[in-house]
């Protein structure tokens, strides 16, 4: 069964996480996706995973995020490197970076010099701040990001520090977006024969995860600010947050104060009559739900607050998650073969399609594994390829071990 992407070629400049994410997607949905990579170690993912994770000698970061795709290895600061990639671009419906924009341009792979070689190309280009202005040239990290967009604010009490969010949400939220901007720019040079950019950022991506918030803010010139016990949001009405129970924690959302106080058998609670009571008096109405749920376990808890209709649910961690019956039921998490250590366990494209479901193919496994079969399609010789090496234009004996 192929994919609603099958026949479509994807050239991938990217590396880290938001633009391989993009293309990773692109690649479930069955596009040919070819990972440019530098020669030596790769792109950087290839040496340092996160949490330092390796099974034997594969890299689990590269395993998360590089489904679906061939390795491609070309120096592409030599001539000869350069015509692989033009010759490349002249065969691709999509070319994806996400270099800054001072080093696009200096490797010549910009979107002018790339729609010069093939005028309908997509080309998706995804940076940290944006394609210029006075951030143009800072680093685009997950973390810097989070501190400019506001985000490290949003929970936690009055006095705790920003708190960062336990996962690269930002990068991830910009690969959503350039995927997306790649598909609707496809659909457009179907109905016209024109190609365009498409331009993504990290921290435009995660102001637009905030889009509630900033709304409220930029409209009324309110700032809502944290208040004393640990809410989960300083928007949302108390006791919206997290708790602790007898035995662990759990999550609370919204529910009126006359229904609150009879499930948790907390009278002070009949206090709060008014809509507005969640915010002018958030402390005092978290400090009183905290203290029930103190009295039960959390288990209790759910099977008690659900059958009343009070929203809540546990807190749980990674080995939880795995063994949730719904996460379960809805194949989040599922298998690929790997060719040296058998069944690999990932994480499942969100995306549910009856005609045209995702498609799945490890992440290749060595660096420039695909150099042959790339090159060949683009009509290279044996003898050309065997040059290309030995020029080291190509690598076609990468390292053994990534781990440096």
């Amino acid at each position: 069964m192929t994919g609603p992407l099958d026949g479509y070629v994807v050239v991938d400049l990217s590396h880290h996480l938001a633009g391989p994410y993009a293309s990773q997607r692109l690649g479930d949905l069955g596009a040919k996706v070819i990972k440019v990579e530098p020669v030596g170690y790769g792109e950087w993912t290839r040496v340092r995973p996160i949490g330092n994770h390796w099974i034997g000698s594969v890299n689990t970061s590269v395993i998360a995020v590089n489904r679906n795709k061939e390795s491609l290895s070309v120096n592409l600061k030599s001539p000869e490197g350069m015509e692989i990639l033009h010759k490349l671009v002249e065969r691709a419906d999509v070319f994806l970076l996400n270099f800054r924009p001072v080093v696009a341009e200096r490797l010549g792979v910009d979107y002018e010099a790339v729609r010069k070689i093939k005028d309908d190309i997509v080309y998706c280009s995804v940076t940290g701040f944006g394609e210029d202005g006075p951030y143009e040239n800072r680093p685009g990290q997950d973390l810097l990001i989070q501190g400019f967009s506001g985000v490290a604010w949003n929970a936690g009490r009055r006095d705790d520090p920003p708190i960062p969010l336990g996962t690269f949400v930002a990068d991830v939220t910009a690969g959503m977006n350039a995927a997306t901007g790649i598909l609707a720019a496809l659909l457009h040079r179907e109905r016209t024969g024109e190609g365009q950019k498409v331009a993504v950022n990290l921290l435009h991506s995660l102001i637009d995860v905030q889009l509630q918030e900033f709304a409220a803010f930029i409209n009324s010139g309110q700032l809502y600010e944290r208040g004393e016990e640990l809410h989960a949001h300083p928007f949302i009405n108390s006791p919206y947050g997290i708790h602790e129970t007898k035995d662990g924690y759990i999550a609370l959302s919204m529910a009126p104060y006359e229904k609150l106080a009879g499930a948790l058998d907390c009278p002070e609670l009949l206090a709060y009559t008014r809509w507005e009571d969640g915010q002018t008096h958030r402390d005092e109405i978290f400090r009183h739900t905290a203290n029930a749920l103190k009295k039960r376990t959390t288990r209790e808890w759910i099977g008690h607050l659900d059958s009343l209709d009070v929203w809540c649910a546990p807190i749980n961690g990674y080995a939880e998650v795995v063994n949730d019956p719904q996460v379960c039921h809805n194949k989040i998490f599922r298998a690929v073969e790997h060719p040296e250590l058998g069944e690999m366990k990932i994480v499942s494209a969100p995306i549910g399609m009856s005609k045209t479901p995702p498609t799945y193919r490890t992440a290749p496994q060595n660096l420039g594994e695909s150099n042959t079969a790339v090159l060949q399609s683009l009509g290279y010789t044996a003898a050309d390829i065997d040059g290309l090496d030995q020029r080291k234009v190509i690598q076609n004996n990468p390292p053994k071990s990534f781990k440096i």
